[in-house]
C-alpha cells in the first residue's frame, strides 16, 4: 500500500517502537509553535526502549511487560529478549518483544529474523492466474543456465523432490512473486502520477478531449534514424535537440479544477497499458532498470512541485499572483503539458538499456552506435522506442489527451527529446553546448537586461535539463541508506559488464 500511495522504494520504510508505562506530566507549553506534550522519565525510558529496539518490532519494557502479565495474556504477546539491553542512564535492563501469538504457535515477530513481516500480497488474483506459468517456468530449468543478461538460473535436475528442493522451490516462487508485486505497484504508481498531470492537461484546455485527431510532427521532428536529410546524411533525434522550447508566454489559469476532469475511461486504461508496457521494455540490469526510472520519475515529481507551487516561491514572500508566479518560473507554471512531459521523459529516459555505457557500445562498435553515429546512443534509443510505441494506434485516445493541437504536439515532442538528451552527462560536446547556453542565460549581463521571449524560454528549457539531470542522480543526495543502495546497485551492473568482458574497468579496485 505504501508503495502505491507514496511511490517506489517506500515499501521498505521500517519502524521501530519502544513502549513504557508509568506516571507522565503533560502541558501545552506557551510560543509560537505551542502543542501538547508529555514529560517526565516514563517518556525517557520510552525513548530508551526505541533506541535499543530493532526494526519493525515493538520493544517493551519490564513495568509494561508486568502489566500484560497481570492480565494472563503474556502467553499471547510477550516474547523475553534473549539479551538484556544496555540503555543510556537505566543500565542493565530485562525487556521484551511484543507481537500477538495464537496459541501453540511461534511469535508472529521471530527474533532469527527481524526484518521480515508478514504483510497481505495486493495483486492475488494476478499472482494466482501466473502461478502456474511460474511452476512450468522453474519445472524447466533442470540445470543451471545462464540468462543472456548473465543471471545464473538453477535448478534441481536429476534431484529428488526432497524437503531441500521443495524449499528452494518455494524460495524461488516467493521471490518471482515478490518481483511481480513490486513491478505492478510501480506501473500503479506511475500511472497514477501521469494521470495526476494529465487532468491538469486538460484541464487548461476546460475539460475538454477530442477524438480522432490527426496531426504529425512538423519538418524538424520525428525524423528515424533512416531518414535522410537534403545534404545526404542520417537523421538522429540528437538533431532534434533545440537551445530554446518556446513554452506559453503569458500567465494561465485553469479553466475547470483539474480534480473535477474526468478522463475517458479508454484514455486511462491506454495510460495504464502504456506504463505497463514501458516497463516491459526495461532490461534486468540491477541499475538501469525499471526500478531506477520510477526513482528518478519520483524525484522529478518531487522537484516540480516545488517548481510550479505559489507558497514561498514568489521572491516578496507569500502566494504571490499568477502573472508573478509564471515569470519566476520561466513559465513552467502556466504549462501542465511540460510538467507532464518532464515526468513522462523520466518514466522512459532509459527504456531498453544495455547495462553498459555509451563509450563501450561505441569501442564495440554496436549496430546501436552505428545507428545513432556513435552519440548519446542509449538516450536516443530509449526515446526513439517510447515514441514508437506511444504513436501505435492502439494509443489514440491517449494522444487525444495529451495534444489537441499542431502546436502541443510538436512542443510535447521537444520537450521529451531534450529532457531525454539531457541525461547523457558524459558526452563532452553536450556538456560544453549545456555550460555556454547556461552562460548566456544566467551571467550577470543578461540578469540585466528586460528579459525577452528568447530569453525566458532559454531558462525554462535549462531548468527542465537540470531538473531532470538532478533526479537522475537523486540517490547520492538522499537518505544514506538509499545511497548506499543504489550505489551497490550500480556497482553490481559494472561488475557484471566487468566479469562479461564488456568493462575494462574493474570497479573493486
Amino acid at each position: 500500500q505504501l508503495e502505491v500511495s507514496l511511490g517506489p522504494d517506500t515499501a521498505e520504510l521500517s519502524m521501530r517502537i519502544g513502549m513504557h508505562s508509568g506516571p507522565v506530566t503533560a502541558g501545552v507549553l506557551r510560543g509560537e509553535k505551542s502543542r501538547f506534550q508529555l514529560f517526565g522519565d516514563t517518556v525517557n525510558t520510552s525513548a530508551r526502549m526505541e533506541s535499543t529496539g530493532m526494526r519493525n518490532r515493538i520493544h517493551v519494557s519490564q513495568e509494561s511487560a508486568n502489566l500484560i502479565i497481570d492480565e494472563g495474556v503474556q502467553d499471547l504477546w510477550l516474547e523475553p529478549r534473549e539479551e538484556k539491553v544496555q540503555a543510556k542512564g537505566k543500565g542493565e535492563l530485562t525487556t521484551y518483544w511484543l507481537g500477538y501469538r495464537s496459541h501453540g504457535s511461534k511469535s508472529a515477530y521471530s527474533t532469527s529474523d527481524s526484518s521480515k513481516i508478514d504483510f497481505p500480497y495486493q495483486y492475488q488474483e494476478k499472482l494466482a492466474a501466473t502461478s502456474d506459468n511460474m511452476e512450468h517456468k522453474n519445472a524447466r530449468n533442470v540445470l543451471p543456465s545462464t540468462h543472456p543478461g548473465g543471471n545464473v538460473m538453477t535448478g534441481t535436475a536429476g534431484v529428488d523432490n526432497d524437503s531441500t528442493s521443495s524449499a528452494a522451490f518455494s524460495e524461488n516462487r516467493f521471490d518471482e512473486e515478490e518481483k511481480l508485486n513490486k513491478r505492478q505497484r510501480l506501473v500503479d504508481w506511475n500511472k497514477d502520477m501521469l494521470l495526476m498531470l494529465l487532468k491538469r492537461v486538460v484541464a487548461m484546455r476546460g475539460g475538454k478531449v477530442q477524438t480522432n485527431l490527426r496531426f504529425s510532427l512538423t519538418s524538424h521532428f520525428g525524423q528515424t534514424a533512416d531518414t535522410v536529410t537534403t545534404d545526404g546524411d542520417r537523421s538522429t533525434v540528437l538533431d532534434e535537440v533545440r537551445e530554446i522550447i518556446d513554452l506559453p508566454n503569458n500567465a494561465s489559469t485553469y479553466k475547470v479544477d483539474p480534480t473535477t476532469v474526468q478522463l475517458p475511461k479508454s484514455a486511462v486504461a491506454e495510460l495504464g497499458e502504456y506504463v505497463a508496457s514501458i516497463a516491459s521494455m526495461y532490461n534486468s540490469n540491477a541499475f538501469h532498470s525499471f526500478d531506477h526510472a520510477s526513482h528518478v520519475t519520483q524525484s522529478v515529481v518531487k522537484l516540480l512541485s516545488r517548481v510550479v507551487t505559489a507558497d514561498g516561491i514568489v521572491p516578496k514572500g507569500g502566494r504571490g499572483s499568477k502573472v508573478e508566479l509564471h515569470n519566476y518560473t520561466y513559465g513552467i507554471t502556466s504549462d501542465p503539458l511540460t510538467q507532464f512531459a518532464v515526468v513522462f521523459s523520466a518514466l522512459i529516459h532509459d527504456v531498453d538499456h544495455p547495462g553498459v555505457p555509451n563509450a563501450q557500445l561505441i569501442k564495440e562498435d554496436s549496430p546501436l552506435a552505428q545507428h545513432y553515429k556513435n552519440k548519446s546512443v542509449a538516450e536516443q534509443n530509449s526515446l526513439d522506442l517510447s515514441w514508437d510505441l506511444l504513436m501505435e494506434p492502439r494509443y489514440e485516445n491517449l494522444r487525444s489527451c495529451i495534444y489537441h493541437t499542431q502546436d502541443e504536439l510538436d512542443r510535447f515532442r521537444q520537450l521529451l527529446v531534450n529532457a531525454v538528451m539531457a541525461t547523457d552527462i558524459m558526452d563532452k560536446e553536450l556538456g560544453a553546448l549545456r555550460r555556454n547556453r547556461w552562460d548566456k542565460a544566467f551571467n550577470k549581463q543578461e540578469g540585466n537586461r528586460a528579459r525577452n521571449d528568447d530569453s525566458t524560454n532559454r531558462m525554462a528549457t535549462i531548468v527542465i535539463e537540470h531538473l531532470i539531470q538532478a533526479s537522475d542522480v537523486a540517490h547520492t543526495m538522499q537518505h544514506w541508506h538509499v545511497y548506499r543502495k543504489w550505489n551497490e546497485r550500480l556497482f553490481d551492473e559494472m561488475y557484471l559488464a566487468y566479469k562479461a568482458g564488456r568493462s575494462e574497468t574493474d570497479p573493486t579496485d
